[in-house]
């Protein structure tokens, strides 16, 4: 139920952002949405994945055309050296990335829709999130 205010929230002032100009997007810039999970004992991080397929033909036909979702984890280790063994292999940041700000609260519309609950609920057992941020991001090759 949080989350489900939160969603509206964001896509409110989204949407409110798009009404005044500010989020415009340049050539070769994307909205990019960044998840810091880990992965629910029991569940994989294959599992996380099978969810974010399905999520991704739902979120594309409901009008967030070419929509990326990237699974980042650590293959090696970590830079900063705090974190322990199970950190490493249970975190992974959760990636989405859409063309401007119109597809984006599309894929919350429809997160909204049952099938659409459905998959949350599945991605919210496969995994915890700690932390969320939307930004404007720029390829440059």
């Amino acid at each position: 139920m949080l989350i489900k205010a939160a969603l509206r929230s964001i896509e409110a002032i989204a949407m409110g952002v798009a009404g005044v100009g500010e989020a415009q997007l340049a050539e070769r810039e994307r909205i990019v949405e960044i998840w810091t999970c880990n992965v629910s004992e029991g569940s994989t991080i294959d599992d996380v994945g099978r969810i974010t397929a399905s999520w991704n033909e739902l979120i594309r036909s409901a009008g967030a055309t070419d929509a990326r979702s990237f699974i980042l984890s650590h293959p090696i280790g970590t830079i900063r050296g705090h974190e322990t063994a199970s950190d490493v292999t249970t975190s992974f940041l959760f990636l989405d990335s859409f063309l401007d700000v119109a597809r984006w609260a599309a894929a919350k519309r429809a997160e909204e829709a049952p099938e659409g609950q459905e998959l949350v609920s599945a991605f919210n057992r496969a995994n915890t999130r700690t932390a969320n941020t939307l930004y404007r991001g720029r390829q440059y090759n």
